[in-house]
């Protein structure tokens, strides 16, 4: 395999997941009856890169390394995007740092 895309390789999962996520939320908007207008489109789509990052450092810092539960994460924070920035917003940033750090340095 190319050593570039091994590099890259656990991010994958995630876009996978991301991707999902994306289709099932849109997909229980309109089983709601709610109208997707190109504003709310293009909105979604400006999160899901945070949600990516997201998803990334908390199966990190759950240890979770099978990309099928790496790819489940994302998709299930990728539904509820709106949902976990708020929640993030309100308890804080601040409780990913520290673990993430640790499991940084300990890499190094």
């Amino acid at each position: 395999m190319y050593p570039i895309l091994e590099e890259f390789r656990e991010y994958i999962a995630i876009l996978v997941g991301l991707a999902a996520g994306a289709i099932a939320h849109f997909g229980s908007r309109i089983t709601q009856g709610q109208e997707l207008t190109l504003k709310h489109i293009i909105g979604f789509s400006m999160q899901l890169g945070l949600i990516g990052l997201v998803a990334a450092v908390v199966t990190r810092i759950m240890g979770i390394t099978d990309d099928d539960m790496r790819a489940l994460a994302a998709g299930i924070l990728a539904v509820s995007a709106n949902e976990v920035i708020q929640w993030a917003k309100r308890k804080g940033w601040v409780r990913f740092i520290p673990e993430a750090a640790a499991d940084q340095n300990d890499k190094d």
